[in-house]
């Protein structure tokens, strides 16, 4: 009988988050720092007994690989890995939120621009796992979790594809989950690629717009050429989906992958005057607080984030993940140091180099230029 360890590493054990038939995800907690983090482990009697054992093994090491390479807000991060007491184990950053599948099973309305801004933000982690050569393969809606229901955090690559390691994946062998699966999936083609895992955003996309609030006011009507989709994603046939984004989805899920979007950049090209378009129709409906100030920057919840110039701009998506981010390094000074950047800077490289120089460790603050002097 398997019992729970006290410790793993240096992490206090608080309790079992979920439990499979080769290993254990714990809840654990640094008591140096007082950071609650999330450890997946494997044991290795559990995977002698077990005829899939090794390929198991060999997927835990190979994601750990994969997720040490991606540094990016938008996907989990990988803190530690080892091994100790018959056992492998990976620290992992904790992530209390909801993951995308519970929010779907919840049934609850989300306002399309909500929709579109967890979109974005996994295109841009797709992009990171892209620029390092790694093909996910397994985007579904409980890969994907939730911070504070705004931002995404893209998880388990323990199926991603990298070139510069073998897969034992073979040819007319299918891995993934197969409603959210692209065509070359299906069929066990070994040419997966970038537009693989674009396909498969795309399928959660569409499923998304069947939970949007309010659809009826972007003039939405049901998909067009829907027929000639592929039937193994069970694509629903009364989603609604605004007027001006049928072309865009139709090219996203296209059978083909020569007719998709071979990369991530060429859709955000195409996304960026559909979201204009969202958000003029919103503007249209409701009477922002920005509109009352007539003044540009950024409106969350709760403070209000001004900058003082419009030369230069970051996108609302960003700036969110962002603020997400920084809350995790600095607590409730993070709105006080964004304020004071903003109101100070007169370009984007200075915005983020008037932040980091606000953090004092310095492999944190040069993770964090480098993940944001990108914008």
């Amino acid at each position: 009988m398997n019992t729970t360890p006290k410790k793993i590493s240096k992490y206090v054990i608080k309790k079992i988050l979920g439990q499979g038939a080769m290993g254990v995800v714990y809840l654990g907690y640094d008591e140096q720092i007082e950071r609650y983090v999330a450890i997946k482990t494997v044991a290795f009697d559990q995977l002698n007994q077990q005829s899939s054992g090794q390929e198991f093994a060999e997927r835990f090491i190979q994601e750990a690989k994969l997720l040490a390479k991606c540094t990016h807000p938008n996907i989990v991060t990988i803190l530690e890995f080892g091994q100790e007491n018959n056992m492998a184990f990976m620290v992992m950053e904790y992530i209390k939120g909801p993951s995308l599948k519970d929010v779907l099973k919840r049934k609850q309305s989300i306002p399309l621009m909500l929709v579109m801004t967890w979109f974005v933000q996994l295109l841009k982690a797709l992009n990171e796992a892209h620029s390092q050569e790694i093909i996910h393969r397994d985007l579904k809606p409980e890969n994907i979790l939730l911070v504070n229901n705004k931002t995404t955090k893209l998880t388990d690559f323990g199926i991603a594809k990298s070139d510069d390691n073998e897969t034992k994946t073979q040819i007319g062998i299918t891995v993934g989950t197969p409603k959210y699966m692209s065509p070359e999936q299906i069929f066990g083609s070994a040419e997966l690629g970038p537009y693989t895992d674009i396909y498969s955003l795309f399928v959660i996309l569409y499923e998304l717009l069947g939970h949007v609030s309010n659809i009826n006011k972007y003039q939405a009507e049901p998909l067009k050429g829907l027929s000639s989709l592929a039937k193994h994603n069970k694509f629903k046939q009364d989603t609604l989906v605004p007027a001006h984004m049928q072309t865009f989805i139709l090219k996203g899920l296209s059978l083909s992958h020569t007719d998709r979007y071979e990369t991530v950049t060429e859709v955000l090209e195409d996304l960026r005057p559909l979201i204009k378009n969202i958000r003029a129709q919103s503007d249209n409906q409701v009477t922002t607080k920005k509109e009352e100030d007539n003044t540009s920057g950024f409106f969350t919840t709760g403070t209000v984030i001004t900058q003082n110039t419009q030369d230069w701009i970051v996108e609302e998506n960003d700036f969110d993940a962002m603020r997400d981010h920084l809350s995790e390094l600095m607590g409730p000074m993070a709105d006080f140091i964004l304020t004071n950047a903003l109101k100070n800077a007169h370009s984007q490289d200075q915005f983020i180099m008037q932040i980091a120089e606000k953090i004092d460790n310095q492999t944190i603050r040069e993770v964090f230029v480098e993940q944001w002097r990108t914008l």
